[in-house]
């Protein structure tokens, strides 16, 4: 078992293996996590009804998590962890239920979902490419024309890992410019998106 922190030095296979490590074994990390967002969604809800994201290692860690998620939040998250077409119809389904606040994945989603309602992104996976990092990110930037701007605010809770602070603060420094443009819509990214660190106790 790995116990140092993300400050430390280390070889390459331990800068591999610390993130890993530290989702899988620290609980104080992930359910800090878990709380924090849970907040920020309750805030989120008094202006429309907001949604979370969470991403998992992989299928056991996503169930792990889902029970973390209903036992510190009461909510009952959707998995959505194989590939088959029920899994889309369901995430489908979990779009527009404004009853189920959470889903959880621990893979990219589908280019065909499309949820404006996600407000809240929980980064609770190893993979450290800056591609999949950032259109992570963009599933929770979709700005809802009905709703008043200054009420539409995106939050990513993510551990305190170097290379994924790195691209955090890369990505905060665009955000100000994301405009996407096609022949038949038009969406920006939310006008706030904030960053929460959070470091293994």
């Amino acid at each position: 078992v790995i116990s140092k922190n993300f400050q430390d030095k280390l070889d390459k296979q331990g800068r591999s293996q610390i993130l890993r490590t530290a989702l899988l074994t620290n609980q104080g990390l992930v359910d800090s996590m878990i709380v924090d967002a849970n907040t920020t969604l309750s805030i989120q809800t008094r202006h429309f009804p907001a949604k979370a994201l969470i991403v998992a290692i992989d299928q056991a860690h996503a169930r792990d998590l889902a029970g973390r998620v209903k036992r510190l939040t009461g909510h009952q998250p959707f998995l959505a962890i194989s590939e088959n077409v029920k899994t889309s119809d369901e995430l489908d389904k979990f779009a527009s239920d404004t009853s189920i606040q959470y889903a959880i994945t621990c893979k990219k989603i589908s280019e065909g979902f499309d949820c404006k309602l996600l407000s809240v992104l929980i980064y609770a996976t190893n993979i450290k490419q800056r591609l999949f990092y950032e259109q992570t990110i963009g599933r929770v930037i979709r700005m809802l024309k009905h709703i008043n701007t200054q009420s539409q605010t995106a939050t990513v809770f993510q551990p305190a890992d170097p290379v994924l602070t790195l691209y955090a603060t890369n990505y905060e420094k665009q955000k100000d410019i994301f405009l996407s443009i096609s022949s038949t819509f038009v969406f920006e990214s939310f006008t706030s998106l904030n960053f929460s660190f959070h470091k293994p106790e």
